[in-house]
């Protein structure tokens, strides 16, 4: 999680409020939540739909800085491998607390 916080700057909160991970929930449908996070660079959110078994996420990256574009395809490929090993600790983490 250092790329998000170490070279994006995004701001991930642990405090009170619904949260996965560090990201805010910021809407959630159905089937859906939408996490989002912030810092002086970008902006930063994850669509995640949860359909039968299957989990599906879109991820929107809105740059507020010139520097953002390039850090954002240094940290990408980085993204794309970590985003579904922490979907599922968090599933996991979820389905425990309704045990």
């Amino acid at each position: 999680m250092f790329g998000f916080r170490g070279v994006l700057g995004l701001h991930l909160d642990r405090a009170a409020g619904p949260q996965v991970l560090g990201w805010r929930v910021t809407d959630q449908p159905p089937d859906t939540a939408t996490l989002a996070a912030r810092s002086r660079l970008l902006d930063a959110h994850n669509i995640v739909t949860v359909r039968d078994a299957a989990v599906e996420w879109t991820t929107l990256v809105r740059y507020r800085h010139a520097t953002a574009g390039p850090l954002w395809r240094l940290v990408e490929p980085m993204h794309r491998v970590r985003l579904p090993a922490l979907l599922t600790r968090a599933g996991r983490a979820h389905a425990a607390t309704r045990s």
